[in-house]
């Protein structure tokens, strides 16, 4: 192996390692919006209603959003090569275990 493609594997690896970062910063936010968007349904049908929470709860899906957006830029231009954007997204929202183990398989150089 070259010495260029030593530095690219690294750079890959420790790329993997950032989206790990994020997403691990992602997911508690997700989990904790999912349920506040469920709550505030529920609370439309019942009649309790809190626009200050739903504000909140919106400034929490826009932090959730760019997380996500973070990690899909770097997966898309430094781990996965032509990976589309949105399939960078659905890996994040639809495959979130599956795509931690496999991004821990690059952060440790298994690639």
């Amino acid at each position: 192996m070259t010495a260029t493609d030593q530095s690219i594997r690294q750079h890959t690896s420790e790329s993997a390692a950032k989206v790990i970062e994020i997403l691990r910063q992602w997911k508690p936010k997700h989990d904790e919006y999912t349920a506040g968007v469920i709550a505030r349904e529920a609370s439309f049908a019942n009649g309790s209603f809190d626009a200050e929470k739903s504000a909140s709860l919106d400034a929490l899906g826009d932090e959730c959003h760019e997380l996500a957006a973070d990690a899909e830029q770097i997966m898309r231009v430094h781990v996965f090569e032509n990976l589309l954007p949105a399939t960078a997204m659905d890996w994040i929202y639809d495959d979130y275990d599956a795509l931690m183990a496999d991004l821990a398989d690059i952060a440790h150089g298994d690639f």
